[in-house]
């Protein structure tokens, strides 16, 4: 029961959070072209909690019987995604729906496949860690072990304290949401080969094709890039808008396989069965 009024305490207040530029005190390094993503003002970036949310992405002990962590599922030498056709959760239930890459998710007013509403980081880590439909890490239940196991943590007490002095390091839930939150708002790509081709001033930077590639990609006959917008190649940093592609029509009415209806499920609309949002190409 801890998890679900904290929750819509969080709902209410990132309701009334303004999304503000970033703070200028924190270096992101990125290149000039590229502007820092939105950051919401009640967790503003420090160094010392993107170290805090890297550790506790890469911790297993987030997960309920301790062993998966975030990486698990989003992993960083695959775009912080995976490889396998459907992730599989700690239960051993396969999920309906690829792990999403986490690359410049900062950036994204849509954050998950099928879920209008999924805009905060802070409030997107809830669903890995305590969803049941389907159980990923399987953290419900177990909300105050985990926090007692990073509190006899003297490197993780130390990185609260440092990160959050304004509730003298507290370690719950909202503070571990806040931490992983930041680390994921670095997890940038910006200096792609067509990166530095097409912002970087470096015409040797890809080949030939793909520049033939580049302009049927972003050219009327294709419109790749009508979806695939640049220079996150998706259309969710600008809008949290889903499309039918029209992948699936079985019994010819639309019907989508399984009991994955896309947007649907959210909204109970008709209209909105089989839409997804864009991935990025990144």
């Amino acid at each position: 029961m801890f998890f679900r009024p904290l929750l819509l305490l969080l709902l209410f207040a990132f309701a009334l959070t303004p999304q503000v530029s970033a703070a200028e005190s924190f270096d992101w390094r990125l290149p000039p072209w590229m502007p820092p993503p939105p950051v919401p003002a009640n967790n503003p970036m420090s160094t010392s909690k993107v170290e805090l949310g890297r550790r506790l992405f890469y911790d297993i002990r987030l997960s309920g019987p301790g062993y998966m962590s975030c990486a698990s599922c989003h992993q960083q030498s695959l775009g912080f995604a995976d490889k396998k056709r459907v992730p599989i959760g700690i239960t051993g239930e396969p999920h309906h729906r690829n792990s999403m890459g986490l690359t410049n998710v900062a950036y994204f007013q849509a954050l998950t496949w099928a879920n209008s509403s999924a805009r905060h980081l802070e409030l997107q880590l809830r669903r890995p860690l305590i969803g049941t439909k389907p159980v990923e890490m399987g953290s419900l239940g177990h909300d105050q072990a985990i926090v007692d196991l990073l509190m006899s943590n003297s490197v993780y007490r130390k990185l609260f304290a440092e990160s959050f002095p304004g509730t003298d390091g507290r370690i719950d839930f909202e503070s571990i949401g806040k931490a992983i939150a930041t680390f994921q708002r670095t997890l940038i790509s910006a200096r792609s080969p067509y990166d530095r081709y097409r912002y970087g001033g470096e015409p040797s930077a890809i080949t030939s094709a793909a520049k033939r590639g580049e302009k049927l990609f972003f050219g009327q006959r294709l419109r790749c890039g009508q979806c695939h917008q640049a220079p996150h190649f998706t259309e969710a940093a600008t809008s949290a808008r889903f499309h039918n592609t029209g992948l699936y029509n079985l019994k010819g009415i639309g019907q989508l396989p399984g009991n994955d209806q896309g947007l649907s499920d959210i909204t109970n609309r008709p209209e909105d069965v089989g839409r997804f949002r864009t991935p990025s190409l990144r």
